[in-house]
């Protein structure tokens, strides 16, 4: 077993006024598996690179991330897929998160980060949607538009 430490912090300064958060003292996730995947890709503009693909079979990626963490040098987005509609049929679900250039995204969860119903009972967790399922990240995909290479490192530890 291993012990994740994660430190963090901010500032910025507006109109003279600087506002600050985080904390110098180390928030800790518990690591069972203790298997990390690093890795650094270097994509021309308007690719897609994908950066990992989900599942419960051992030769996956990641089957289920307790961290993630990825940087990208140049502004571009992540695409999380919530179902990757492996029957050819072309359908997917998901949504997009937009990456700034040199600031890291971190995320925690993998499997556990699904639907909730609790929120907003229009959300229906676990419906098919072709053959897959809506609730369940898939696969995760790096599309960069900067007009040139852009590297994006991504780690993560399940």
């Amino acid at each position: 077993m291993a012990v994740l430490s994660i430190t963090q912090s901010y500032s910025v300064t507006i109109d003279g006024q600087t506002f600050s958060g985080g904390s110098t003292t180390a928030a800790t996730v518990t690591v069972a598996g203790e298997t990390i995947v690093d890795r650094t890709y270097s994509v021309t503009t308007a690719t897609i690179q994908e950066l990992l693909r989900l599942g419960s079979n051992t030769d996956d990626d990641l089957a289920d991330f307790v961290f993630l963490f990825v940087l990208s040098d140049v502004a571009a987005e992540m695409r999380v897929q919530t179902d990757t509609d492996d029957d050819g049929s072309g359908a997917r679900q998901g949504f997009a998160i937009q990456l700034a250039a040199g600031i890291p995204l971190m995320l925690t969860g993998g499997d556990a980060s699904r639907a909730d119903t609790l929120v907003d009972s229009t959300i229906v967790p676990n419906v098919g949607w072709a053959t897959g399922t809506v609730d369940v990240i898939e696969a995760i995909d790096y599309y960069q538009t900067s007009g040139g290479a852009g590297k994006v490192r991504v780690v993560a530890i399940r």
